[in-house]
């Protein structure tokens, strides 16, 4: 755009000049429509504006009416329930209200003649309900117009009820007053008998009205039933009444009681008539004035209004219905010039699209094509492309090859990378699988056999703790070589990860892989010069043969990985796979199952091996040895507990398990007179629990248990693994008092430099050098070495493995300060042991009264 010449924007012969022609056109013509439509809308809008403000208004005085005549017959119907006077103010107030907003809603219709029409006859009804909403207030609040039947009951039955009382209590106190023995007397009986029954009825009678008014139940049912037992006791008492006028006619009566037995029938009758037209009058819907009147003349003036609201309500929506036809009207009108210059666009969009593939799109088409024919960057075949007549596809085309050629590059570097370890330049674990899978589909085509071999280092793991990763990276590197020297072109070595190598040999059988694994075991057990060290390095070797050990490439790599590692569980240096080993791979799956469960459920247990001081021949200590018995498998050794444990992070569980139950067993023992300490084995992975002095500490503090009575036991291996932060823990748990002892001394790495680093107290010579020093003199001169060197440096010496008696002296006369082994006592339970340890206590006891007796 720099270099454009002035005057040159409007050039038809430049695409940017054709551009801005036709965009100016679509400008100008879009703002033209636009403004049309615009003032058609406006004007529609305008016009339906101060109509819509109209109709809003409208509809708020409407749904104000509605409300105010709505809370009216809600206040009406509270009023009749229980009516007050704030109640009666409040329906009084709303029907005004109501009033006053139709008055309103009539003034502003007042333009419409039909409108205002409809408002003036609503305002009309709200005020003729108002008129019968005070006559029907005034009928709510006289009860003589309220209930017709009270001027009945008020005016002739209670005058009845009281005479018929009254001329009965008279007869029966003339009786009474005359013989004191008429009580038994048949008059006595009637006239009694009258009197209860008529109390009845009156109660029955009362109930049937107290139900009227809802005291007890408003159902016809229940004032039938009243009704009916009003009758039934009246016709009781009549046929009394009977009885005793019988009685009178025989002159069997008083004369105050012939004269009480007439005015009792006179007023019974006279109480009876009545009682049948109050009946009725409560049987029928017109027992009080007010819901007759509430029902026939209130309610259909509420329909009414309601009908006048909605009639105003639609002639509003018929007015709105106008105003929306005009917008709607504008609305099309608006449509049509959208849709016009929809087709406008259109039009100018394929012409738009015809000129840019004539002049651009076609060009960049046509080299697109070229480029897609040469995909494949792996390809050497020559980037080809069609002639270009411009020098922006010329320059396009430059930078597709030159991106071309940076793609395959990059690409082919990162394939090598995805497919080869970084480290020692081996094919990886894809690498090996995609190749397998070839070789194995080649192999199935030619009837041929397939040996895959996993193998894993042996002791790379203690070389990569002990000495850093640096030197196992050299190692590594080291094996790598040596692997493919010895495998050369007879097959295929790649690195899975780690220390996991895997080699591919095609056209192989048995024999052709024990030979090539005798050679890979030749190639490793030469020592490594790496980082001025001298390393023996041996290899696990795990063998599976295709198609007898399996046609599918997953099923060939686990089969291979299950015999290498019963290679290295038995120790031997290759094993061809067979269908028992995943009877052993399965059981280890399950037992590091159980172990979580016995280690959660308190199933694992405690044996105790004593050591012996051989100054005074007494018992200091004893180890905490680990056993399981499974309830399937029987006996598990702690040589394959422990391997597990590490292996699936329950490590550390374990070793809390094991701490809290000796120091328990500790506790026990001290109750039943046994004082003696306990020392607990602590594995690498425990070395790296920053927790772990705190744990002890909490252990200690709930057992009772001093801290010179643990002592915690842990290999130069577990050590070296991390030298400064094994210090750093071990001298934390030492500052509590609690001992530290070197376990296994001298199968390691041993050095004098990490003895004086470490806090440690005791030293003990692993039973490997102990056992065989009877009859192996390098082996006496080790131990003997060993004593003097820990003595020394303040250390207490500990020999394990004494496993016969000529050892033990020799172990004493050396000064050897603490022993243990089968032949001073085997690990017992803690039940067994602790009869053991008062034995002992007891020898000791005696040994020293026979020496002070000498």
């Amino acid at each position: 755009m720099a270099d454009r010449k002035p005057g040159k924007w409007l050039d038809l012969n430049t695409l940017s000049g054709r551009y801005l022609v036709v965009a100016l056109a679509v400008v100008i013509v879009v703002t033209l429509s636009v403004g049309w439509a615009v003032w058609m809308l406006g004007k529609a809008t305008q016009s339906s504006t101060s109509s819509l403000q109209l109709r809003n208004n409208i509809q708020s005085l409407g749904t104000a009416i509605r409300s105010s005549v709505w809370q009216t017959n809600f206040a009406l119907q509270r009023y009749m329930i229980s009516p007050s006077d704030d109640i009666q103010k409040q329906v009084l107030q709303e029907i005004r209200e109501a009033r006053e907003k139709a008055a309103e809603l009539a003034k502003i219709q007042s333009g419409s003649q039909g409108s205002a029409e409809k408002a003036i006859q609503l305002k009309e009804k709200l005020g003729k309900l108002q008129l019968q909403l005070d006559h029907l207030m005034e009928i709510r609040n006289d009860p003589q117009q309220l209930h017709p039947a009270m001027h009945l009951m008020s005016g002739f039955m209670l005058p009845a009820n009281d005479a018929f009382v009254t001329a009965v209590n008279l007869a029966l106190s003339e009786l009474v007053s005359d013989n004191s023995n008429i009580l038994a007397s048949q008059e006595f009986l009637l006239l009694n008998g009258v009197r209860d029954r008529w109390r009845q009825m009156i109660g029955f009678y009362r109930v049937m009205v107290a139900n009227r008014f809802g005291a007890f139940t408003a159902s016809q049912e229940g004032m039938a039933r009243q009704s009916y037992n009003v009758r039934l006791l009246y016709q009781q008492i009549r046929e009394n009444l009977r009885q005793l006028t019988k009685m009178d006619v025989s002159g069997d009566l008083g004369f105050q009681t012939s004269d009480a037995l007439a005015v009792m029938r006179l007023n019974s009758e006279n109480w009876y008539e009545y009682f049948q037209k109050v009946s009725a009058m409560y049987s029928s819907d017109d027992w009080r004035t007010d819901l007759p009147f509430l029902r026939d003349i209130v309610q259909p003036l509420f329909d009414n209004i309601w009908q006048a609201l909605l009639a105003v309500e639609l002639a509003v929506e018929k007015k709105s219905n106008q105003q929306v036809d005009q917008l709607r009207t504008a609305g099309r009108t608006v449509s049509v010039t959208l849709w016009v210059l929809a087709g406008l666009l259109f039009v100018l969009v394929i012409s738009g699209y015809t000129v840019l593939d004539r002049i651009l799109l076609g060009p960049i088409a046509r080299i697109s094509h070229a480029l897609s024919l040469d995909v494949d960057v792996k390809s050497d075949r020559p980037f080809e492309v069609p002639e270009a007549r411009t020098r922006e596809i010329q320059q396009l085309v430059t930078a597709f090859e030159n991106m071309r050629s940076d793609v395959q590059r990059r690409r082919l570097a990162l394939e090598y990378q995805s497919l080869h370890d970084s480290l020692t330049g081996l094919p990886n674990r894809a690498y090996l699988l995609e190749e397998l899978t070839e070789t194995l589909k080649k192999a199935s085509r030619l009837d041929r056999n397939v040996g895959l071999m996993i193998m894993d280092l042996d002791h790379f793991k203690e070389i990569n703790d002990t000495l850093g990763h640096p030197v196992g990276d050299l190692i590594l590197q080291a094996v790598s070589k040596r692997l493919s020297e010895a495998i050369g072109d007879c097959g295929l070595t790649a690195r899975l990860g780690g220390d996991e190598f895997a080699v591919i040999l095609q056209c192989t059988n048995q024999g052709d892989c024990a030979r090539t694994s005798v050679a890979i075991a030749r190639a490793l057990e030469k020592e490594f010069q790496v980082g001025g060290h001298k390393l023996y390095v041996g290899g696990s070797v795990g063998v599976a043969i295709y198609p007898k050990d399996g046609i599918d490439v997953s099923v060939l790599m686990r089969h291979a990985d299950v015999a290498m590692y019963t290679a290295k569980h038995t120790g031997k240096r290759t094993v061809f796979y067979d269908d028992t080993q995943d009877e052993n791979s399965l059981l280890r799956l399950q037992l590091v199952k159980d172990l979580k469960d016995a280690i959660s459920n308190d199933h694992l247990d405690l044996h105790f091996q004593p050591k012996i001081n051989l100054v005074n021949q007494s018992v200091s200590s004893v180890e905490a040895l680990l056993r399981w018995e499974h309830p399937e498998h029987g006996m598990v050794p702690p040589g394959r507990i422990i391997p597990m444990a590490e292996q699936t992070g329950v490590i550390q569980q374990l070793t809390r398990w094991v701490l809290a139950r000796a120091l328990r067993q500790l506790s026990d023992w001290r109750r039943d007179g046994i004082d003696i300490g306990v020392a607990v084995n602590l594995s690498a992975y425990d070395l790296r629990d920053t927790t772990l002095p705190e744990v002890v500490h909490g252990l200690l503090t709930e057992t009772g248990t001093h801290p010179e009575q643990l002592t915690l036991e842990v290999t130069e291996s577990a050590m070296m693994s991390d030298l400064n932060n094994a210090a750093q823990l071990l001298s934390r748990i030492k500052e509590m008092g609690v001992s530290i002892a070197i376990d296994d001394f001298g199968t390691g790495f041993s050095s004098l430099s990490y003895l004086k680093k470490l806090p440690v107290k005791e030293l003990k010579i692993d039973k490997s050098f102990v056992i065989n020093m009877g009859h192996d003199e390098n082996d006496a001169m080790i131990v003997h070495s060993t004593i003097d060197l820990a003595h020394n440096l303040g250390l207490t010496v500990v020999a394990e493995g004494v496993e016969s008696r000529k050892v033990l002296e020799q172990l004493q006369s050396q000064g050897c300060d603490l022993v243990q082994g089968f032949h001073v006592c085997k690990p017992l339970p803690a039940v067994k042991l602790g009869g053991w340890l008062r034995e002992m206590s007891h020898r000791v006891t005696a040994l020293h009264k026979a020496g002070d007796v000498a």
